[in-house]
């Protein structure tokens, strides 16, 4: 990055191995942050359904970043999975 502030709405993922993290210096207009509590580099593969969840739940705030209490009827409400 060279320095300068991401103001587009943006959502992410914090799973607790992740190699790298983002922080609020950089982005300035999260909508969505994520924080399951397990998970690493590759989430993907390693909880499938953790990540689909917080992919659903990311998309339902960013499609509603303008509106802060609207729910998504398609999306299930996010979940912290144990």
């Amino acid at each position: 990055m060279d320095g300068r502030e991401v103001t587009t709405p943006t959502a992410f993922g914090m799973f607790p191995k992740e190699m790298t993290s983002a922080t609020r210096r950089v982005f300035a207009n999260i909508v969505h942050r994520g924080e399951p509590a397990r998970g690493g580099p590759l989430p993907a593969w390693e909880q499938p359904s953790i990540f689909v969840d917080d992919v659903r739940a990311a998309g339902c705030s960013a499609a509603n970043a303008d509106r802060p209490h609207a729910t998504c009827a398609a999306t299930r409400p996010y979940v912290q999975h144990q």
